[in-house]
């Protein structure tokens, strides 16, 4: 593969850059993150948003402690280029929401070797986490009985947004 993770990341600023939004900061928390997510999608050889186990997107934001106020998660699965990621998500109405969002600061972008897919050879899979960091202002209050930061774990449950373009080998989802 000749791209890497910097070139999604130009790529997206780039974007943003042309629709008049600030660039999105790499987040060492939500690039580790999304590399685990990554990592974890091409050892057990799958490309959804949830995974075999149950684990989700904001369960990585949970494990590298990152509190979000907004979050989102692009995927890609490809055995092209960086630029071919970045159209694929700006053709998609929802994946473009969240690669252009003003609500988003922070950027996360991990890859993994993923092997063959759907009859494509020698793929990569691809994530982009987008969040909005949220200060927590008392850690008593923001602390559920079992000891869980209720800053992961948002109630906006009816605001997620699945969206899956097989055609595009991209998907998105977000909560706001």
């Amino acid at each position: 593969m000749a791209f890497g993770v910097s070139d999604i990341v130009s790529l997206t600023n780039q974007a943003r850059d042309q629709m008049g939004l600030p660039n999105l900061t790499t987040s060492s928390a939500l690039m580790n993150a999304a590399q685990m997510k990554a990592e974890d999608m091409a050892k057990q050889h799958y490309f959804a948003h949830t995974a075999p186990d149950g684990t989700v997107a904001w369960d990585y934001f949970k494990k590298v402690s990152y509190a979000y106020s907004s979050a989102g998660e692009n995927l890609a699965i490809t055995n092209e280029d960086a630029q071919a990621v970045i159209n694929g998500w700006l053709n998609s109405p929802a994946h473009r929401d969240n690669l252009l969002s003003d609500v988003y600061t922070d950027l996360g972008i991990g890859m993994a070797s993923y092997g063959d897919y759907d009859g494509h050879k020698n793929t990569f899979v691809i994530v982009a986490f987008y969040g909005k960091s949220a200060a927590i202002q008392n850690s008593a209050a923001a602390t559920s009985p079992a000891g869980t930061n209720v800053a992961f774990l948002p109630s906006f449950t009816n605001m997620l947004r699945p969206c899956l373009s097989q055609s595009q080998l991209v998907s998105c989802l977000s909560v706001e």
